[in-house]
């Protein structure tokens, strides 16, 4: 573990199970009670990552719904496999953003590569509402296909910078490290809500199709404008120097501690990176599809289109909510104390896979009216994968140091990107040749992948170091009890 260096009088006191996590540090409860000061710093960190991560959420479920407004639009401008080219090229540009922005925000900083993804993902998103049925060479999925590839790079650049500038905000913030974290998540998912708000209520107010995926996809737009702004604004974060070469950025340290991560935590690295990309394979590969799902297992005879997408966003809304529900879950164990990683992780595959064997298993055999039971399978799914988000990105984020956070951050993420758009190119695909249930079978296996792997593999239980339960005490203690924690 790490401990703040103090000119005397230090000692460890054993921190007891029952005491209150209320320390400064990165474990559970709030830092302090709720001030002004401490308020409004808080929410700037929360906005200065959770709006470009809000504006995630939402490009990144737009496209399920913009797809079904575009079909109806535009007849025939997209196959089921340039659907699937089109949705995995953005995960493709997700994971080169990533593997990217990573090394960029550890070397040239966090504001500079915060500012860029911001941007990056303003110009894919307006581009991407501007496309147009032209020539065959210049196809229309052909110019959304790379619109959503810029849009990804920008994307993917928020994951290892949101969960850097999380870890690393000032001192004066009400939550934890982790309670920012997961907070980035929730965020997240409030922006899936915020898309299937916005395309509900332009069916509600009968606009066009034609112009309502247009204006489903330039609002992505709109909160990472708005994180734009916020960063042009923003101070670099403040990192401890490296004590040899006294460096706080650059291409020196950079390369000592990749070096560190290699050697030393390469196991950790490996384990984080293959939980992310099968919980990625499989909520990406039926979230992104949701609409096929919900029309193939609910659909009605002789219901009209407009019925049919009506339906297929109040699914989406309903899913994205109750994401928002599984992630608030998370946050409250963690505010509780009782995040265990390891149990949280092994829980959340198990009940991806148990939800969706169930969901395969019971579709057509029970009778429509008992639908209401493979509702609720979907959206308890959907919580899963709210607090299955949680854990991937918290365990990635917290067990690597400041200079090399937002790379491991960055490897990680990309990884779990390639599942998600392995899972997306073969979702569709599967579907067309083998029919649903076949595909909701072999999507249930995979999670289950990940709980034996979370028994089998667990270099987590070797990193409790990293995550002390002593308090340090001293002449420098600032927490009123002669006590100061030591966050990572």
């Amino acid at each position: 573990f790490l401990v703040h260096s103090v000119p005397f009088n230090i000692h460890l006191i054993p921190r007891p199970r029952h005491m209150k996590n209320d320390a400064l540090n990165e474990t559970t409860h709030l830092l302090r009670p709720f001030d002004r000061k401490g308020l409004w710093s808080t929410a700037k960190v929360i906005l200065l990552g959770g709006a470009g991560f809000c504006a995630d959420g939402y490009d990144l479920s737009v496209m399920n719904l913009a797809m079904a407004m575009i079909s109806e639009a535009h007849p025939g401008s997209l196959t089921p496999a340039s659907k699937g080219i089109c949705t995995s090229l953005t995960l493709v540009g997700v994971i080169f953003g990533q593997l990217i922005f990573g090394p960029v925000a550890d070397i040239l900083g966090r504001k500079f590569a915060s500012e860029m993804t911001a941007f990056l993902t303003v110009f894919g998103a307006l581009c991407s509402a501007c496309c147009v049925n032209t020539s065959a060479w210049w196809s229309f999925a052909a110019q959304l296909s790379l619109w959503r590839f810029i849009l990804g790079v920008g994307i993917g650049g928020e994951y290892p910078i949101s969960a850097a500038m999380s870890k690393e905000g000032p001192a004066t913030v009400s939550l934890t490290r982790t309670q920012l974290l997961i907070v980035n998540i929730a965020l997240f998912n409030v922006g899936g809500i915020m898309m299937s708000t916005f395309v509900y209520l332009s069916i509600m107010n009968n606009i066009p199709a034609a112009i309502g995926w247009r204006m489903a996809l330039a609002g992505g737009a709109v909160p990472s404008s708005i994180a734009f702004f916020l960063r042009l604004r923003m101070e670099e974060p403040h990192v401890e120097p490296d004590l040899s070469t006294n460096a706080v950025r650059g291409v020196g340290r950079f390369g000592s501690s990749l070096r560190h991560v290699l050697l030393s935590k390469f196991r950790v690295l490996v384990f984080v990176s293959l939980a992310w990309c099968l919980f990625n394979f499989s909520a990406y590969g039926q979230s992104s599809f949701s609409a096929l799902i919900c029309t193939t297992m609910f659909g009605q005879v002789g219901e009209s289109s407009t019925q049919r997408l009506e339906r297929d966003v109040v699914f989406a809304l309903c899913g994205n909510a109750f994401s928002l529900l599984g992630t608030c879950f998370a946050l409250w164990l963690e505010t509780n104390g009782m995040f265990q990683r390891r149990i949280s992780l092994f829980a959340g595959f198990s009940c991806m896979g148990a939800l969706t064997l169930l969901s395969s298993d019971m579709w057509g055999l029970l009778p429509a009216s008992s639908s209401w039971l493979l509702l609720s399978f979907g959206f308890l799914w959907y919580a899963a994968v709210g607090f299955m988000g949680s854990v991937t990105y918290v365990i990635s984020a917290e067990n690597f140091s400041s200079s090399i956070r937002a790379t491991a951050v960055g490897v990680a993420a990309a990884v779990g990107k390639l599942g998600a758009a392995l899972g997306t190119f073969t979702f569709p695909v599967w579907v067309e040749a083998s029919g649903l249930n076949t595909v909701l079978f072999g999507f249930g296996l995979v999670p289950l992948v990940g709980s034996l792997m979370t028994c089998l593999l667990n270099p987590l239980d070797g990193l409790q170091h990293e995550h002390p339960n002593q308090i340090v005490c001293g002449a420098s203690s600032t927490n009123g009890r002669g006590c100061k924690a030591t966050p990572l």
